[in-house]
């Protein structure tokens, strides 16, 4: 049958399934059969070129599966009464509509947005982005920021198809060795140096959400490879702390500033403890950063204090691979390198227990420790890394992941794939 025919709703569909249960297949078939003798297709409409809307937002159009013809049309082929119990899209409230697009996976919220002005400023709207970016949020997407002959370039990982995306990313031209952290749905990229090779202080923020980049207050001290961190705190906010890296002369930094989004501006918090941090993570309501040798240090920012943290006895490390630390599940974890029993060298993963103060074994990574700078970042449940490999000549990245819960932990590879940018950093957002 033609595609301008009248399509059957849903309503038919299911009343279909029910003679065929019924009368059978052959009673069923008959009935999907039109009057000239042409099949009738048993699913949803299938639009064709040259159709309307294909979700329904255009002012004629009904809401079943896909856009359909006009009611004066309905009204022809006898299909009026149906027509009138099916609620066109643009009688929708503006409450109802808002969380149907609040459901929507983050690879279709774009394509959404293009169905017209309406759909669009609701899906940019600040309230709409902090509700899609808090409960609403489904999956974990981890973005890659590096270098490709001295530009900057943004890449986005979706953990549940395992796809790559390349983003733009026009703020971050001429930037270079810059840290990021994920923070209230956004992205920060602080601090790194300029082609001139000066240290920089500023702040570019990027929202995956809407798809825009803005400029954020800088820093106090300029910094190269600050290491940052973030502590959500209550009402949906959250603080980023700054600390450590490397000041305009390159000279490593004991300092440290706090960076509060309600207020605009950052503040000094004096200096670590342990000297240079090369790692950080929050965990319960303060702040954990660590050094070169394994030393660990703590900030509450209820208090403003710094202080300790004693743990012994500390995981077996090689000097030439930095430790790093990351909070999941309300665990402590750090990723450290050291020799094994048939001396390989292997990437074990640390737990901290926090009652006996003690570092206890949790994984193994099952591949070798080949990259000093790998990078490591959690979500929720699940610990990422990303490492470079030369194979054959050609330089290989391996992103694995390992799971965070009351069993036994095992590394996976998720992707593996070459390239010959350089890799700057990597944050993990759930969208």
């Amino acid at each position: 049958m033609a595609i301008g025919r009248t399509r059957r709703s849903l309503r038919d569909l299911l009343l279909d399934k029910e003679d065929a249960e019924d009368d059978g297949f052959g009673a069923s078939a008959r009935r999907r059969t039109s009057k000239r003798g042409q099949f009738r297709w048993p699913s949803l409409c299938r639009l064709g070129k040259g159709a309307a809307c294909r979700v329904g937002a255009c002012e004629d159009c009904i809401v079943v599966g896909e856009c359909q013809k006009p009611r004066g049309r309905a009204s022809e082929t006898g299909r009026s009464k149906d027509s009138e119990e099916i609620v066109p899209a643009r009688q929708l409230p503006d409450d109802l509509l808002e969380l149907c697009l609040l459901r929507l996976p983050f690879r279709s919220l774009h394509s959404a947005r293009l169905v017209c002005k309406k759909w669009l400023q609701v899906t940019t709207s600040q309230p709409f982005l902090r509700r899609r970016s808090g409960d609403f949020a489904r999956s974990s997407w981890l973005f890659l920021f590096c270098l490709n002959g001295g530009q900057g370039e943004l890449h986005a990982f979706d953990t549940c198809l395992r796809q790559w995306r390349a983003v733009r990313a026009d703020l971050l031209v001429g930037r270079f060795l810059y840290s990021v952290a994920a923070a209230g749905g956004e992205i920060y990229a602080v601090g790194g140096r300029s082609s001139g090779a000066r240290t920089r202080r500023g702040v570019v923020v990027f929202s995956p959400l809407a798809g825009r980049w803005r400029r954020a207050p800088p820093m106090r001290i300029p910094r190269a490879e600050p290491v940052l961190c973030v502590l959500e705190t209550a009402e949906a906010r959250f603080l980023l702390i700054a600390a450590g890296g490397r000041g305009g002369e390159g000279e490593p930094l004991d300092s440290a500033e706090i960076y509060d989004p309600a207020a605009e501006e950052w503040r000094l918090i004096g200096d670590s403890p342990v000297g240079a941090a090369c790692s950080a993570a929050a965990l319960g309501g303060a702040f954990y950063v660590c050094s070169r040798t394994g030393r660990l240090g703590r900030y509450d920012p209820g208090l403003g204090l710094w202080s300790r943290v004693e743990a012994s006895p500390a995981p077996p490390r090689l000097p030439s691979y930095a430790p790093a630390i990351v909070a999941c599940r309300g665990r402590l974890f750090m990723v450290c390198v050291s020799w094994d029993r048939t001396e390989m060298a292997r990437r074990r993963l640390w737990e901290l227990d926090q009652g006996r103060m003690a570092w206890t074994q949790f994984a193994s990574h099952p591949d070798a420790p080949t990259d000093p700078g790998a990078v490591f970042v959690s979500d929720r449940t699940t610990i990422y890394g990303l490492e470079r490999f030369a194979v054959f000549g050609r330089a290989v990245q391996f992103l694995t992941a390992c799971g965070v819960g009351p069993g036994p932990a095992v590394w996976t590879r998720v992707s593996t794939r070459g390239s010959a940018r350089s890799r700057e950093s990597m944050a993990v957002l759930r969208l």
